[in-house]
C-alpha cells in the first residue's frame, strides 16, 4: 500500500473502539484483503487482533476507504496485501505521545489511531 498507485487512496483511520475505552488499554489488528482490479475488496479477514473490539474497527476502516476514486486496472491481477492498526488510548499524565508502542500484530503498511481519556 506504500506504492505510487496506491497514493490516490483516500484511507481513514480506524475509530478507537468506544467498547475499549472503558478498559483503558491499548492494543492492535492487522487485516488481510484482496484488491481487484475493478478496485473491489474481497476476502477481508483478520489475521491477528488483541481484541475483538479493534478488529471490527480495523476492518469497518478498510471498508470505508475510498477504493472507487481509484482509477480502474492500476492492477491487471487480484492483488493480496495486509494493513496493520494500531491503536492508542492517550491517559492522564500518559498521552500517546512519542513513539506509538507496536504491538504484537504483524505487518509493514500501518495505520496509528489514538484516542483520549478527558476527565471531567
Amino acid at each position: 500500500m506504500n506504492s505510487e498507485k496506491w497514493q490516490q487512496l483516500q484511507r481513514y483511520y480506524a475509530n478507537y473502539p468506544v467498547k475499549g475505552i472503558s478498559d483503558l488499554v491499548d492494543g492492535c489488528a492487522t487485516i488481510e484483503y484482496v484488491i481487484t482490479p475493478q478496485n473491489e475488496i474481497k476476502d477481508l479477514r483478520v489475521v491477528t487482533a488483541t481484541r475483538k473490539n479493534f478488529a471490527d474497527a480495523a476492518k469497518f476502516a478498510v471498508t470505508r476507504w475510498e477504493w472507487a476514486s481509484l482509477p480502474k486496472n492500476i492492477i491487471s491481477q487480484p492483488v493480496k496485501t495486509q494493513t496493520r492498526f494500531e491503536f492508542c488510548l492517550g491517559k492522564p499524565n500518559q498521552p500517546c505521545t512519542g513513539p506509538i508502542p507496536i504491538h504484537a500484530c504483524p505487518g509493514e503498511d500501518a495505520l496509528y489511531s489514538t484516542g483520549y481519556v478527558i476527565k471531567t
